[in-house]
Formats: structure tokens, sequence, C-alpha cells
């Protein structure tokens, strides 16, 4: 359901994948039904998983900014070597003007496009003590 490729895992019975947390709070519902096709869910009705170390990097994988652009897919174990080293598509925030870019062009953003006027900021540090 929300795409972690957890160690431990429930499918139920319309075959959608739960990890532990996800199927947690689906449970602490009063009449659980899976939220992508409304399906009842029955604790009877699911089977529940584990998987090892070697399967799990087994598992082939998109990249958690495929949603921002990003074209990465390949085997669980390459997922984080990719994410916090290669990965251009994470989208930052401008602590001037609020607005969101990639990190790759955060400096652009703040040199050409910031909302933000300079002058704005300015004041605040020239201003002297009273």
């Amino acid at each position: 359901i929300c795409g972690l490729v957890s160690r431990a895992f429930t499918v139920t019975e319309c075959l959608h994948v739960f990890c532990s947390n996800c199927y947690k709070h689906l449970l602490d519902k009063e009449s659980p039904k899976c939220p992508l096709d409304k399906v009842v869910v029955s604790a009877d009705e699911i089977k529940k998983f584990v998987l090892g170390d070697n399967q799990r990097k087994l598992f082939l994988v998109r990249c958690m900014n495929a949603e921002h652009g990003c074209k990465f897919e390949g085997p669980f174990e390459d997922l984080e070597a990719h994410y916090t080293k290669d990965c251009n598509f994470h989208v930052v925030t401008c602590k001037r003007c609020g607005s969101t870019s990639f990190h790759t062009q955060l400096l652009e953003h703040l040199e050409k496009d910031c909302r933000a006027q300079l002058e704005d900021v300015a004041p605040v540090l020239t201003r002297k003590p009273v």
C-alpha cells in the first residue's frame, strides 16, 4: 500500500500488500477495508510473510522520488546509495519564499526566481540594537 519494502508484510484477500505499520492502522478501524478497492479485510483471510535479507535484496524497486521524475529502478540493495548520493529529484522548500524546487536547482532559484526580495531581508541584517 505505502510502497515500503518491509521485512514483515501482510497480503490481503484482494492481494494488496501492507507493511506491518499500515496493516496495524487498518486493523484499528471498526470495519477494516482495503483503502484501494474497499474490500473488507478479514483476519481469517490474510497471509503474513517475513522476508530474509537475501530475499529483500532481490526485489526491484523504484526511487521514492519517482513521482518527481526520477527514473531509478533497481535492486532494493542499491536504493539507499542511489537515494542518498545520486538522486537529483529531491524536492526542497525555499527558506525565503516557501516555494519548492529540486535541491539541484535551489541556488539558481535563490539567484533568479525567488519571489522574496532581498530588500525584505536587508533591514533585518542591518538593524542596529536599540
